[in-house]
């Protein structure tokens, strides 16, 4: 099977441009300002997912606790592991 390329034109000059024109440098501003936004929004996104994720750790660290003092065959556990509390 043969496969047919087109022809690549004899002079270089010929080529199209394929990416278009840069706009105006008053045009980058307003993009500039939201690229800011979105930044910060991200930024808020990602350090609640962090928090997130700090306080699911604490809760099944808190969890692995009990479920260990429990299986040891002690009945006061909640003592144990939260002194003080009420």
């Amino acid at each position: 099977m043969i496969v047919d390329f087109p022809k690549r034109p004899r002079d270089r000059r010929q080529k199209t441009r394929l990416a278009p024109p840069r706009p105006a440098e008053a045009d980058e501003a307003p993009q500039a300002d939201n690229r800011t936004a979105v930044n910060i929004a991200a930024l808020i996104f990602v350090a609640l997912l962090v928090i997130g994720a700090l306080w699911a750790f604490n809760k099944l660290s808190d969890a692995n606790a009990m479920m260990n003092c429990l299986s040891s065959g002690r009945s006061n556990c909640n003592e144990m592991l939260h002194p003080g509390a009420p």
